[in-house]
């Protein structure tokens, strides 16, 4: 007599089967023993730095040469959508006082520090004729004011806005500069301070030098800071822009710059207006009371039975008031009546006879 045996099913783990249902059900086993848990990190109350920005950024452009490790501040909150670089990086520099440039075949960023480096550049190492200019920009060039658009952090991030400007009557200056950091997260005293520095830089660097140099300053980049001497008077000042001639000569561009520039005033900003304060309420719990007492007075003799009622919250705090239900058949389905919050009873132990 010939035995008959059915084809087994292998499993994916290897594992033979009498049919496709216990492979299946082996396999549905095995992922219920094998739970993995898997934690996304978060951002930390100190936020990261703008230099790992930027390094994103970078990434999206395709760049791969850049050193941007410099730009330590911190930034609590941030979020960009694609789009050109510029665009989404230079109102983080203008807030945060930082430059971009070319440094090595690299992008680099720096931050503005007005500290001079390397040696003074005096009148008589100027190339072309004149040998320097110096263009100080009028107060109808300059912004009056100053506001920053941002989400604020103490106000669930809802749009806030910082104004920095001038008293009308003591300039000229009409216009007003918006910088757009609505996805960005401060408090309204980081907003007030970076909007105050900015604001402070513009009208201090109105002062313009521009005079060439020869091929010995090669090694001068946009960003650096030195000290001009020209025809005897110092001012120290921030290169923004370099080109190399023809002849070698190297045309240069320059803004007055200060350490005092670069540094927070320690402003405080104002309030959000308008907007009450997001607190959550986490109601009390309640102690009831129905008394069996005699009537308190003889008008609350009716044909319908009183029923004396109290409530109040077992400490102090937000308490919502209370309702009060009676059962009916077997359930308490129906309400007696309710407390209203702002009618708690007083209770507790007392050591003689209370009035009415």
């Amino acid at each position: 007599m010939g035995k008959y045996f059915a084809k087994k099913t292998t499993c994916i783990h290897g594992h033979k089967h009498a049919s496709k249902r216990e492979a299946a059900r082996c396999v549905e086993l095995h992922l219920l023993q094998q739970v993995n848990f898997w934690y996304l990190d978060r951002v930390s109350s100190d936020g990261v730095a703008l230099s790992s920005i930027c390094n994103d950024v970078a990434g999206w452009c395709g760049v791969e040469s850049y050193d941007f490790s410099g730009l330590d501040q911190l930034i609590t909150g941030w979020s960009a959508t694609r789009g050109p670089a510029d665009n989404i990086l230079e109102p983080l520099f203008d807030a945060y006082d930082c430059d971009i440039r070319p440094h090595d075949f690299n992008i680099q960023g720096l931050k503005r520090t007005g500290v001079p480096t390397g040696s003074t550049l005096a009148t008589a190492m100027f190339a072309g004729e004149p040998r320097y200019s110096v263009k100080i920009k009028q107060a109808a060039e300059l912004p009056r004011a100053i506001l920053i658009d941002f989400a604020d952090i103490e106000a669930e991030q809802q749009p806030n806005t910082v104004r920095s400007d001038r008293p009308l009557a003591t300039s000229d200056a009409r216009s007003e500069q918006k910088i757009d950091l609505s996805t960005l997260a401060l408090n309204t005293d980081d907003a007030r301070q970076l909007g105050n520095r900015y604001f402070r830089r513009l009208w201090n660097e109105r002062k313009e030098p521009a005079l060439s140099l020869t091929a010995r300053e090669l090694g001068l980049e946009p960003g650096d800071v030195r000290t001009l001497e020209l025809d005897g008077q110092l001012i120290t000042a921030r290169c923004t822009r370099t080109t190399i001639g023809a002849d070698e000569r190297i045309a240069t561009e320059w803004k007055y710059d200060a350490p005092t520039l670069a540094t927070l005033d320690g402003s405080i900003g104002a309030t959000f207006d308008g907007r009450d304060e997001a607190v959550i309420v986490v109601p009390l719990p309640t102690r009831g009371f129905v008394l069996d007492i005699p009537l308190l007075q003889d008008s609350d003799e009716a044909v319908t039975p009183q029923v004396y009622t109290m409530a109040a919250p077992y400490a102090s705090g937000a308490w919502p008031g209370a309702t009060i239900y009676q059962a009916v058949d077997g359930e308490y389905s129906d309400e007696l009546t309710s407390i209203p919050s702002s009618a708690p009873a007083s209770w507790g132990t007392v050591a003689e006879v209370q009035g009415r």
